[in-house]
This record gives structure tokens, C-alpha cells and sequence, in this order.
């Protein structure tokens, strides 16, 4: 599955706001599931915040020996209204 739908799960209900953390599970090209987790500065509530998501993934697919639409799941690990906070709660 691809982010964009994942992603439209994950934040229902949830108190988005301008940087989040997000963790992404993915099946990489040999079976293997594995984790990453991404930041992003612009909200997920906004078009410009998921199209960020879904570029700097699809930017590491190679990297990460995946595809895009490899995706098993999309969590909010933490949101805040700063880079710096997200940053001082470890992500």
C-alpha cells in the first residue's frame, strides 16, 4: 500500500500539529519488514505536510531497498509545534 491512504488513517482524531514524527513500516525487497521514522516540518493536515511525507520516503526507497507502495503501516510517533521540541523528546 502507498502512504497517502495509511497516512489519512493515522491522523483521525489526532492533534496534528506543524512537526511530526512518523514511523512507517515497510516490506523491503527481500521479505523483510522493517521501520524508518521521518520528519517532517509542514502539518499533516495539510496537502503540502503529506506530499512532504510521501516525497522523502519515495527520496530513501532506494536506499531502503523498497518501493513506494510497499508500505504496511503509517504511525504518528509525536507531533509538536517545534523542530526543537520534537527534537528534545528524541525524535
Amino acid at each position: 500500500m502507498r502512504i497517502r491512504p495509511l497516512l489519512d488513517k493515522a491522523i483521525v482524531g489526532q492533534d496534528i500539529r506543524q512537526y511530526s514524527a512518523v514511523n512507517i513500516g515497510y516490506t523491503d525487497q527481500d521479505g523483510k519488514k522493517q521501520e524508518t521514522q521521518l520528519n517532517v516540518s509542514q502539518s499533516l493536515n495539510t496537502e503540502d505536510g503529506r506530499k512532504e511525507l510521501e516525497e522523502l520516503f519515495s527520496s530513501l526507497c532506494k536506499e531502503f531497498g523498497t518501493t513506494e507502495d510497499s508500505i504496511n503501516y503509517v504511525e504518528i510517533a509525536a507531533t509538536d509545534d517545534s523542530e526543537e521540541s520534537l527534537m528534545e523528546r528524541g525524535y
